[in-house]
């Protein structure tokens, strides 16, 4: 494979940034879903080295690449992760959805998105985009945000506990409690006190 993405000069003839091709969003995606299976990742952040890596792996697919770790690696990767909280958060808003087609975000109504927009500015281009590692995304960074998608909500958990007429197996009422606290001895024993 070869590369075809350019890098973009300034004025004063630095580099600005690269316009990745979609063949190397994929090849990084890949790159990044192996890491993942050899445990690079254990908790919310990359081990360290794990750009050069994926630089190596990039050169592996696109000889004469002009991808770098440090400044394009971990730049893609930190965008990456900003448009997948922008895109998760957008899913647990009531009238907003996914169409997994187009991979695209859905709105019901067009007030709904002005006013998300005004919350979220990042949204604002995110409306007619597609998304087409959307779902690569959530194993990369599914586990690193909290999403509302199976959380229980206070009146949730009070609707549980007054459908359920008895105790749940397992759990202790309060006067099985206290006998397991006494460690056999009655709670009027006096024995082993001075006095």
């Amino acid at each position: 494979m070869e590369s075809s993405a350019s890098i973009t000069k300034t004025s004063l003839g630095r580099s600005s940034r690269r316009a990745w091709s979609f063949e190397e969003d994929s090849v990084l995606v890949d790159g990044v879903k192996d890491l993942l299976l050899r445990g690079w990742k254990p908790d919310n952040d990359f081990k360290s080295g794990y750009a050069m890596i994926l630089e190596k792996h990039m050169k592996q697919h696109f000889p004469g690449t002009d991808i770098k770790a440090k400044s394009h690696i971990t730049s893609k990767i930190h965008i990456w992760k900003n448009n997948y909280a922008s895109l998760s958060m957008k899913q647990g808003h009531l009238g907003f959805g996914w169409n997994y087609t187009s991979n695209t975000i859905t709105v019901d109504k067009e007030e709904l998105w002005s006013d998300y927009i005004k919350f979220d500015p990042n949204a604002k281009i995110m409306r007619c985009k597609t998304w087409p590692f959307f779902k690569d995304w959530i194993d990369i960074f599914g586990k690193d945000r909290a999403t509302i998608e199976n959380a229980q909500g206070f009146d949730d958990v009070v609707n549980w506990v007054l459908r359920d007429p008895k105790p749940h197996e397992g759990m202790n009422t309060p006067e099985q409690g206290i006998e397991q606290e006494s460690a056999g001895f009655g709670i009027d024993d006096q024995s082993g006190t001075h006095g």
